[in-house]
């Protein structure tokens, strides 16, 4: 797949039989990940591609530009659209092209930031059958770095001053880009990306930008995430959309961020202990997509 920095390597993964299939597009969430969104021993999008292509539902997935190139824009001035939706979109319709594809029933899934920036992606792409957000962040900033920092740090039980220390760049950070100028953008980096990044997630929220889409949703969320939590995320969703044909919400209590068994507490050590996206998940999936009807 073509990128202004060089061409991403992915996968196809195609159901049995000759199709033509509906397909889902991957968008996988913050950081440089790979295809498979390895975190520690787990590979989400690889357990979400061999579940879906049993169902009948074939997926693309691919390496993040950040991933591939992350050398290259070191030190650039970049946004979330650079990171995610930009490459999201030229994937979704270089997979619409693919011999063996339903050209009117092609899906974007997005995990984590990828589901904070499917809405836009939909926005953007107007051809695309439906999304499928799996723990959708409402808005995205350094405020929940701190609140996800001031979580383990209770875990832990590290002391109030010391947790503060910890803290107080995070908060200068998260000040400085409440304040700045989008035209002037502040120099340096803030929790290891520019200002630009940040800037660019500041002022969008994903349920805004749901809310004028007239294509179907699927927003689903672990019961024991504790990075995008029920009370402090999903909770924004399911009031948005309480009362909506067009969009379906559900959520699975015990499961992590991974859609995984989470421990209890929840905690980080979640997330690299060895499993696989819970098979009730895949399925509501693949059934959910088997319902909508082709775009026209």
């Amino acid at each position: 797949m073509p990128t202004p920095l060089g061409a991403l390597p992915g996968t196809l993964t195609l159901p049995e039989g000759s199709g033509p299939f509906p397909a889902v597009l991957l968008v996988a969430g913050s950081g440089p990940h790979d295809e498979d969104e390895t975190v520690g021993p787990n590979k989400p999008f690889r357990d979400l591609a061999a579940g879906l292509a049993k169902a009948g539902i074939a997926t693309l997935r691919y390496d993040k530009r950040t991933y591939v190139y992350g050398a290259q824009m070191a030190g650039k001035s970049i946004t979330v659209d650079d990171e995610v939706t930009d490459d999201a979109l030229a994937a979704a319709r270089l997979l619409a092209r693919q011999p063996g594809i339903d050209p009117h029933r092609v899906f974007v899934l997005g995990h984590s930031l990828g589901a904070l920036m499917a809405p836009r992606i939909g926005q953007r792409d107007p051809h695309l059958a439906g999304l499928i957000l799996l723990g959708a962040p409402a808005s995205f900033g350094l405020d929940t770095l701190v609140r996800q920092m001031r979580y383990i740090g209770h875990l832990k039980d590290t002391p109030t001053a010391e947790l503060d220390k910890e803290l107080a760049p995070v908060i200068d950070a998260r000040n400085a880009i409440a304040h700045a100028n989008p035209a002037k953008p502040p120099e340096g980096s803030f929790l290891h990306a520019p200002a630009s990044y940040w800037l660019s997630l500041r002022d969008y929220n994903a349920v805004t930008v749901a809310k004028s889409l007239h294509m179907p949703m699927l927003v689903l969320q672990g019961g024991s995430d504790y990075q995008v939590t029920p009370k402090g995320d999903f909770v924004h969703w399911q009031t948005a959309f309480a009362h909506s044909k067009r969009v379906q919400l559900k959520e699975y209590p015990g499961l992590s961020h991974l859609f995984m068994p989470a421990g209890q507490p929840p905690s980080p050590a979640d997330l690299y202990k060895p499993g696989h996206v819970d098979a009730r998940v895949i399925g509501d999936v693949a059934r959910w997509i088997k319902a909508q009807p082709a775009h026209s």
